[in-house]
């Protein structure tokens, strides 16, 4: 049979798109029996990019040029994190992620995924406490504060939000306390005892509020560890009298300042906390008890052991030396080792 031209070039036609649609099956064959993997290459330190590689699980590569995807979420921000990197001439795709803490990333090509569960360490070493050291009852334990937010301290001033308001009424405020209006909110970064860098926030007289910043920038600066820093009213009502629970706050090794109540063990006196003005500051309670009128809070054996945790206040020390040139004085001189008065 004789085709002529018009018949040629359509039977050309087809055979070329029979052939194309071959090499597209082929293609998407061998995509589809590609299975994936990934790792993490060197360590995973939080708040720096580390990398991930993802490469073919199986005898077939990646095909070099190829995008795959990955997908994580940002445990500093709560965001979703997306990229795509290109197959290189390894085969591997490599991805830079950048996590806060722990992270669950996920890597796609096609339809091949895997999950990779990466364990973020902190960017320093983690206090660990003497093997006799108290544990501390988890029921005290509050959430852990947020990521650091900014490079270095980064202390900001703020007047109180009515969010703020409205938590701390009825709690570490009521009515016949410093006015709302002259108190301060002062968010600042902090080194956590877990390694990792927090957010804290403090509640001061507006007064003050400087040297809280300028005493904490510097705690900052030479790494002090802090195991938090939230505002008492986290902690509920003060079972003894006015204000916020401190006694449960002190429990949780909780740094904080303003609280409207009486003071630890003088409840029944009616004697006024300096916390009560905004003026005063509890540094590291767990490491740095207090003796007051009626008992040791919030335990007795850090109390009896002063130089067994680089959180432990001593005489002399950067910490110490860093408050009194902010204009803070150290209540050892009454036994209260986590307590600071404003003096100027």
């Amino acid at each position: 049979m004789k085709l002529d031209r018009a018949g040629a070039s359509a039977l050309s036609a087809l055979c070329l798109l029979g052939v194309i649609s071959t090499a597209q099956a082929d293609e998407l064959s061998a995509a589809a029996s590609i299975s994936i993997s990934a790792r993490v290459t060197g360590e995973a330190m939080s708040e720096r990019s580390f990398e991930v590689e993802a490469f073919a699980d199986g005898e077939t590569p990646l095909p070099v040029g190829e995008s795959v995807a990955a997908s994580w979420l940002d445990s500093a921000t709560g965001e979703q994190s997306t990229a795509t990197a290109v197959v290189d001439q390894d085969n591997i795709a490599r991805f830079q992620i950048r996590s806060w803490r722990r992270t669950e990333l996920t890597v796609a090509y096609g339809a091949a995924q895997i999950q990779l569960d990466v364990s973020v360490a902190p960017a320093r070493q983690p206090v660990k406490p003497p093997s006799k050291a108290p544990l501390q009852r988890t029921s005290f334990r509050v959430n852990p504060d947020p990521a650091a937010v900014g490079d270095g301290a980064n202390a900001v001033i703020a007047p109180l939000s009515p969010a703020r308001r409205a938590s701390m009424t009825g709690r570490s405020w009521h009515r016949g306390c410093v006015p709302m209006s002259s108190l301060r909110e002062i968010q600042v970064n902090y080194w956590g005892a877990d390694g990792y860098r927090h957010r804290g926030v403090l509640i001061a007289h507006a007064s003050v509020a400087k040297a809280v910043r300028a005493a904490f920038t510097s705690l900052y600066r030479i790494g002090y560890r802090i195991r938090s820093m939230h505002p008492v009213d986290a902690y509920g009502k003060n079972p003894k009298g006015f204000g916020a629970n401190d006694y449960a706050s002190m429990a949780a090794g909780n740094t904080s300042m303003f609280n409207c109540r009486y003071q630890v063990g003088k409840e029944h006196r009616r004697v006024w906390s300096p916390h009560a003005g905004g003026r005063a500051i509890d540094l590291n309670p767990w490491e740095n008890p207090y003796l007051a009128p009626g008992g040791i809070y919030p335990n007795r054996w850090w109390f009896q052991n002063r130089a067994s945790s680089p959180m432990v206040i001593k005489s002399g020390s950067q910490v110490t030396r860093i408050m009194r040139n902010n204009g803070w004085a150290w209540g050892a001189r009454y036994k209260d080792y986590q307590h600071f008065d404003y003096h100027g």
